[in-house]
């Protein structure tokens, strides 16, 4: 848990700043990490691993996180969203004001697949 926790504040630094401004670089990764997040939540599809057993390769079906990586990355995105909320009226400028809107519309969803 406190290594999600660690990754989420290292991802999203600047939503803790005082006066929020996040460059394109950085904007990108955050995206990158709620699509990840949202393929660990909510794609039901194993994961397929290569395996080695007695030297020769196969791959195999592995299933997706337990429901304690689920737990934790549902409120690792909850904390994130509170975060977001706070930091959109000190956003610098007005890019960085739309992402952290649409991260939050994307965390929405993530969290409330079914609509």
């Amino acid at each position: 848990g406190e290594m999600l926790g660690d990754v989420r504040r290292g991802i999203w630094s600047e939503v803790e700043s005082g006066r929020a401004s996040i460059d394109p670089f950085r904007r990108n990764l955050q995206r990158s990490y709620l699509d990840m997040v949202d393929e660990e939540l909510n794609d039901d599809s194993p994961i397929r691993r290569v395996v080695f057993d007695g030297g020769t390769p196969r791959v195999v079906n592995v299933p997706r996180q337990s429901s304690d990586a689920a737990a934790l990355l549902a409120g690792e995105l909850k904390a994130l969203d509170a975060q977001i909320r706070t930091a959109i009226p000190r956003a610098a400028d007005r890019t960085t004001r739309l992402h952290l809107e649409a991260a939050r519309t994307q965390i929405d969803r993530i969290l409330n697949p079914e609509g």
